[in-house]
């Protein structure tokens, strides 16, 4: 079912099956004001005089109000729909006043990101650095912004940010209103029985692994209350970057699949004595972008969640590269027509039953991990936009377990990598630790160099 107009001005669509999946892993943050699995994009850009362009970067966001309506819509969850009214100028300065956020104290952007709470709007926070440069952060719910469309719509507002705005009608924004995956696909929601039994058995495979292989928790001394989200990246250096894909090729292997399987051998290394022996649970986000055909438009798709959720495990006793070749395998679903048309928009509705109905708290808090790769965004992002310069971007998610999630993506030719954890849980020097033990995995496997470029 499309957006259609539920009263003058208002318009309504029934939630995706993932959006409401999202919408409700969110709630598990709702007690400490906080939103599990937020997303957030961090770019740093440099651009000559920068305090004498600051109104290019509110105008810009303003752009993207109208450009992606739906950084603007709310989520009814007991009527599982999402509403949009269209903008007056009353609500267009609102939205400005609400959501554009200029800072010119000495902030540091992991405390900023740490502090951020559970909010119905999106936010952009552009921190003033020197007068050369500055640090962009949008903050966002994961229902409405995936971390592959972070990307997208990072190089939009960068986009729009150095080029002249002409005016735009109120109203106008509406026809921008982005459809559900199900509504692209054109999918029937008369599920055959054989497909819900297929996802449903899928499911059932990965909640038996649960609890699963984990991080061992340092003792915070907090109670085990969620605190805010930080992280540890490492950029390698483009020549290091080279040889490793080069090894991966050379191994009929995909980084993404050699980065999860040396993630497993770190996370059965650092495992409490008790699940020593446990399996680990794998959830790989998977684009959804790259393999269907009306997403393959561009920033079109920025805002919207078309990624869905690839399952898997693995276990300690597995060598590296029969993990490694087994992942793969697994990972073949995504370009698989009928996983594409049937098990996910199944494996949304299924993950949200299954969250609605209240599941009981696991037996110890889950310490699971989980690799997120966004291959090349040099493919998504420019590294100059006119005057303005694009340095570093990453995007990451808040975490309110003790749950951790590594992202990896090549920018300018290099690879990052970056852990995301709650403060409440690990140490920055324990994270500090595990990173550089997972370059040291894949540089040992893979027989290439790890040369990382200074902070």
């Amino acid at each position: 079912m499309v957006w259609r107009e539920a009263q003058p001005g208002c318009f309504e669509q029934p939630l995706g099956s993932t959006e409401k999946a999202f919408s409700l892993f969110g709630m598990l943050g709702a007690e400490v004001g906080r939103e599990h699995y937020s997303i957030h994009n961090v770019a740093s850009v440099s651009l000559n005089s920068l305090e004498e362009n600051l109104d290019r970067f509110r105008d810009a966001w303003l752009a993207l109000r109208f450009e992606y309506p739906d950084l603007a819509t709310t989520v009814d969850l007991q009527r599982s729909m999402k509403k949009y009214a269209v903008l007056d100028e009353a609500a267009r300065t609102r939205w400005s006043e609400d959501t554009f956020h200029i800072i010119k104290d000495d902030i540091d952007v992991q405390s900023l990101i740490a502090s951020f709470q559970r909010n119905h709007i999106p936010t952009c926070h552009l921190i003033i650095k020197n007068p050369d440069h500055a640090t962009i952060v949008i903050h966002a719910s994961h229902w409405r912004l995936d971390g592959f469309g972070a990307f997208h719509l990072m190089n939009k507002f960068l986009e729009v940010a150095s080029s002249k705005q002409s005016a735009r009608e109120l109203g106008s924004e509406v026809k921008n209103l982005t459809p559900t995956y199900e509504d692209l696909i054109g999918h029937d929601a008369n599920v055959p029985s054989h497909v819900e039994k297929r996802v449903a058995d899928k499911l059932a495979a990965f909640f038996a692994e649960l609890p699963s292989a984990g991080f061992s928790l340092d003792d915070i001394g907090n109670g085990g209350i969620p605190g805010g989200t930080r992280s540890v990246t490492c950029t390698i250096t483009e020549s290091a970057s080279s040889e490793l894909v080069s090894s991966c090729r050379a191994h009929l292997i995909s980084v993404t699949a050699a980065m999860q399987s040396a993630l497993a051998t770190l996370t059965f290394r650092h495992a409490p004595l008790h699940a020593s022996k446990r399996k680990l649970a794998i959830s790989t986000p998977a684009d959804l972008r790259r393999h269907t055909p009306a997403l393959q438009q561009g920033d079109r798709y920025a805002t919207g969640v078309y990624m869905s959720v690839l399952y898997s495990s693995a276990s300690a006793e597995e060598g590296f590269f029969v993990r490694t070749r087994r992942l793969m395998d697994d990972y073949n679903l995504a370009h698989n027509p009928l996983w594409l048309h049937e098990d996910v928009p199944e494996i949304g509705k299924q993950v949200s039953q299954f969250l609605a109905s209240g599941p009981p708290p696991p037996p110890e808090p889950p310490s699971t991990t989980m690799c997120s790769s966004f291959g090349s965004v040099d493919k998504i992002v420019r590294h100059e936009y006119g005057d303005l310069r694009l340095d570093t971007i990453r995007v990451g998610v808040e975490m309110v377990t003790p749950e951790n999630v590594l992202h990896v993506w090549t920018f300018r030719g290099r690879l990052n990598l970056s852990f995301n954890y709650n403060e409440s849980y690990y140490k920055r020097e324990t994270i500090e630790t595990y990173l550089t033990e997972l370059c040291q995995i894949l540089s040992e496997q893979l027989e290439v160099p790890m040369a990382l470029e200074a902070p």
